[in-house]
């Protein structure tokens, strides 16, 4: 497991050999984000099966359980109150209630492309230039790309999701684009 902390979240790479069954419990002071980068066979996360693309979250206090063969997971476990406080500056409201949440999210295709070459960019950052995180711009950077990539799965993933301008959507791609370039 490869571990590093950047401001308002801290970000894992593990890698499991075998096939590897495991449960947890979100703190209460944390909002999970798990991509999947790489498996074999099936892999399941609370008994629903995971596709290409998909996003595992969970929210404090909420229960996960895996199943998985041979599997590479970037996660990110990000800090609530300053996601809380990002979600509310996207949305100009309250954050919904998150606290127990626990769901694989279907991405749609252009928003699963997108987080998984910034998770697999970043999964090798970590593996071969973790110095490139020590950047205080760079780390701030990063984890706002990362809080708007979970805000934007979020919402895709939504059957009730809000409706926003384009120009919102379009400056959010071009702050994935450039922390994918940079990474």
């Amino acid at each position: 497991m490869i571990r590093a902390e950047v401001p308002g979240a801290v970000i894992y790479n593990s890698q499991y050999t075998g096939t590897t069954l495991s449960s947890a419990v979100g703190s209460m002071d944390h909002i999970w984000m798990l991509h999947p980068v790489r498996w074999q066979g099936e892999l399941t996360y609370n008994g629903q099966a995971v596709q290409e693309g998909d996003v595992a979250f969970y929210g404090p206090g909420g229960i996960h359980s895996t199943k998985g063969t041979d599997k590479d997971v970037m996660s990110v476990a990000f800090d609530r109150s300053a996601m809380e406080r990002a979600l509310a500056a996207l949305t100009q409201a309250d954050p919904p209630a998150m606290a127990g949440l626990s769901a694989v999210l279907r991405v749609p295709g252009a928003l699963s492309a997108q987080s998984k070459g910034l998770m697999q960019s970043l999964m090798a950052t970590l593996i071969h230039e973790p110095e490139n995180l020590d950047n205080p711009a760079a780390a701030v950077a990063l984890t706002q790309c990362l809080q708007t990539m979970l805000l934007n799965t979020l919402e895709a993933a939504s059957p009730a999701r809000t409706i926003r301008s384009a120009r919102t959507a379009v400056s959010q791609s071009k702050v994935l684009r450039r922390a994918a370039e940079y990474l």
